[in-house]
């Protein structure tokens, strides 16, 4: 036959270099011997699984994604680039443990030391998990290294506040307000974050605003936006509930 695996592999390959993931990734799924083969490092076989893992995690099908990224870390453990996606993958299904351990695995190879995205990532991972003093202490570091303000200093302020240090979170919440402007979620956290200070007007104003800029941002009726800002606080209730906060106090 004609159709031999290794023209078979060249189409899969023409698909992917075209953002075809789909078509590629049919195609890719059919050759034979392509786990053995795969198992010799960059072998042709090898580079393919790779980009199907990425084709798979493109598409949103994580599981299978996994199962061409780990077959690869079988082979060479520390593949940097597998290492990530493989972690942003098992974050994508909320199995922040696992992504966690990549992640730490990645940040202690010599050439990501440094690099402030892994610090990110680790930061996301503890602050899933609840572990919010180590969620400070990762997100300092990323920040530290250089990462942007719009992608740090507001996780960092919720990560601030769940460890119970309000007034550095306010600290840090204004200043990405300040870079990156306001959002309404920004209102939300300064009206939680007014609670645990004790500062009652503060926090009802904060909260007004929230509605109001709900409203305007979304274009939303006053009842629309109320509803939205009573839903993401019943989402909260429970941590604040934790920090002390008198919860039949919240709407």
């Amino acid at each position: 036959s004609l159709c031999t695996p290794a023209l078979v592999a060249v189409v899969a390959e023409f698909y992917f270099s075209h953002a075809y993931w789909l078509d590629g990734l049919k195609v890719a799924r059919a050759i034979d011997g392509l786990q053995a083969a795969a198992s010799v490092p960059d072998s042709p076989e090898y580079l393919l699984m790779q980009r199907m893992g990425f084709a798979a995690m493109k598409l949103g099908l994580y599981d299978e994604a996994l199962r061409y990224f780990n077959h690869i870390l079988l082979v060479t453990p520390e593949n940097p680039w597998v290492m990530k996606n493989a972690a942003r993958c098992h974050m994508q299904l909320a199995r922040y443990d696992k992504a966690l351990e990549l992640f730490v695995a990645l940040g202690s190879l010599p050439e990501y030391a440094g690099d402030a995205s892994v610090a990110l990532f680790i930061g996301h991972c503890y602050l899933e998990n609840a572990d919010y003093d180590k969620a400070v202490k990762a997100y300092f570091k990323a920040e530290y290294l250089g990462a942007k303000p719009k992608k740090v200093l507001r996780q960092l302020s919720w990560a601030l506040l769940m460890n119970g240090d309000a007034d550095q979170s306010r600290r840090y919440l204004e200043r990405a307000m300040s870079a990156t402007g306001p959002v309404p979620n920004d209102y939300l956290n300064l009206g939680h974050i007014a609670l645990v200070r004790g500062d009652f007007k503060e926090a009802l104003d904060s909260y007004r605003r929230n509605i109001a800029t709900r409203r305007e941002a979304g274009a939303l009726t006053e009842d629309a936006a109320r509803e939205a800002f009573i839903a993401d606080v019943a989402e909260d209730t429970a941590e604040l509930g934790r920090l002390g906060i008198n919860t039949e106090l919240l709407p």
